[in-house]
């Protein structure tokens, strides 16, 4: 049995079994370069673009700016602000700096030219009630800013009766 055992390790010594060894080893060294070389061509990998800052800036000027980064530019939003530009780009999703690759979309909020109307019978009652209260309701409901600009006497139902 001892000559046995010498036996079934000899082939650790045989040259034949090194450098079968040694091809596989190469093959799959070889396999692996090939499949990362190939996955960089189809990937675009180390590839990167900055997004820029496209806040303040119009959307025409923002399209322009991301055309020719070769990036994409989605309005997702818009919402009137007082005192803004209309078109003007408020929010941007990815941000400023981030590293993208080229054909990403860049999500965009941007300011509306008129404001939302709303019809007078969606807005809640607004007389006999304190001022403080409603000014309250009128923002949470419908972002609507109010403030007092003149006081006048009125004897409302009282005076009809």
């Amino acid at each position: 049995m001892a000559t046995n055992k010498t036996q079934s390790g000899s082939f650790l010594k045989s040259s034949y079994f090194w450098k079968q060894l040694g091809l596989i080893i190469v093959s799959f060294a070889l396999i692996i370069f090939l499949v990362g070389f190939t996955l960089k061509l189809f990937t675009k990998h180390g590839q990167s673009i900055g997004i820029p800052n496209l806040m303040g800036k119009s959307i025409e000027d923002a399209e322009e700016i991301t055309d020719d980064l070769g990036l994409d530019i989605e309005v997702i939003d818009s919402v009137f602000m007082v005192g803004k530009k209309p078109f003007e780009v408020i929010r941007q999703y990815p941000e400023t700096g981030v590293n993208v690759k080229s054909g990403r979309v860049v999500y965009v909020s941007i300011t509306k030219e008129v404001a939302d109307k709303i019809p007078l019978s969606r807005l809640p009652t607004l007389y006999g009630k304190s001022f403080e209260r409603k000014k309250k309701e009128l923002e949470n409901g419908f972002e609507i800013k109010s403030k007092i600009v003149a006081q006048e006497f009125d004897a409302g139902l009282r005076a009809s009766s």
